[in-house]
């Protein structure tokens, strides 16, 4: 038996988390991903093996179906569980297959991933380009919103590389959208990319360097009103 979190002392019936594995709750999710209890049964699985996400689950749902933790103390766990671990994708990310680039940027946007034995390195400025172990092998102009790279382009782009350089295709003839097709592709969202530092006062309050955690650009806008939230609900105790 377990405590339903977001809905008050509950008493919610499940079968003993020793008997389950890993595998089967993530199935269980991927059955009923609207539903919250596969969620929070994975979140107590989590806890009973020590991983401290289960609890970044579970006050995410809190916050998510109560409306808003109020408490600062909580409110400040979840801060502070999500700028470690980013706010969990369950049952599955749907940006899993984009390689990990790092990188960002305005003017000019710069991207670069070692993968398997290559180094790769995707530049836009006036035009883009891509180099593979320090050769430019692709030079095309892109019609982008605005003249630059949103968070959902961004993650478009990586998408569309990340795909042709697992696939082995030549990257030299890659195509990319017009702006319409931006706007239409899948991948049209904020992803993993680009990572965004975290504010000095909170990064302080820890008393660690500024880029010890990053922000996810898909994490950045809830990860900010919470903390808004924190900063007008205040704290004597910190």
């Amino acid at each position: 038996m377990r405590f339903d979190a977001g809905r008050g002392m509950n008493p919610i019936k499940v079968e003993p988390l020793t008997s389950r594995t890993e595998d089967d709750l993530l199935a269980a999710m991927r059955e009923a991903p609207e539903r919250d209890e596969p969620k929070l049964v994975y979140a107590d699985w989590l806890l009973a093996n020590g991983d401290v996400r289960g609890e970044l689950i579970v006050l995410d749902h809190q916050d998510r179906t109560t409306g808003g933790i109020q408490d600062a103390d909580r409110l400040w766990q979840l801060l502070v569980l999500s700028a470690e671990h980013g706010f969990l994708r369950l049952p599955d990310d749907p940006d899993s297959r984009i390689l990990p680039f790092r990188g960002g940027g305005s003017f000019p946007v710069q991207y670069e991933l070692d993968h398997e034995g290559h180094d790769y390195y995707l530049r836009w400025r006036y035009g883009f380009s891509i180099d593979v172990d320090h050769e430019t092998v692709l030079e095309c102009d892109l019609d982008l919103q605005d003249n630059e790279w949103t968070d959902e382009q961004t993650n478009v782009m990586l998408a569309i590389v990340s795909e042709a350089i697992r696939a082995g295709a030549p990257l030299s003839e890659l195509t990319f959208p017009d702006a319409a097709g931006f706007r239409a592709h899948p991948s049209h969202r904020a992803g993993p990319c680009p990572a965004y530092c975290l504010p000095d006062e909170f990064m302080n309050r820890l008393d660690l360097d500024p880029l010890h955690f990053t922000l996810l650009a898909r994490d950045r806008g809830r990860w900010y009103d919470l903390w808004g939230r924190f900063k007008r609900i205040g704290s004597t105790k910190r």
